[in-house]
């Protein structure tokens, strides 16, 4: 009974583990800690590009520049992860503000509705 016990323990976790391949992310995901080092008023854009990389958009409100960073990642288990973090930056390109948006989506994996998830 221990030898079917550690078999299927083995079987679970090759499984599990190899679902994890088969998740898809996009973007940049920019951390908590890495919001710390960001400072209002002192931070330049120069700086959040060369942190960050390049925004996946780009959007001008009057004399102000909002760079978008989106993070998304789509699991074949689970819900899905969707981040958005946006700074907003002045016309001499200093970050004036950001805002972190993180959530996790639904999946719309039927089978995985049907179970509770």
């Amino acid at each position: 009974m221990k030898f079917l016990s550690a078999i299927f323990a083995i079987f679970l976790m090759v499984s599990v583990s190899g679902c994890s391949m088969f998740n898809h992310q996009m973007g940049t995901r920019i951390t908590d800690r890495q919001l710390m080092s960001i400072t209002k008023g002192q931070t330049t854009t120069d700086v959040l590009i060369t942190s960050f990389g390049a925004p996946s958009k780009t959007l001008n409100s009057g004399d102000d520049t909002m760079y978008v960073y989106e993070y998304e990642v789509i699991k074949s288990i689970g819900r899905n992860v969707h981040e958005t973090v946006t700074f907003v930056c002045d016309k001499n390109g200093v970050v004036k503000d950001y805002i972190a948006n993180r959530k996790a989506k639904s999946t719309e994996n039927a089978l995985l509705k049907a179970a509770g998830y």
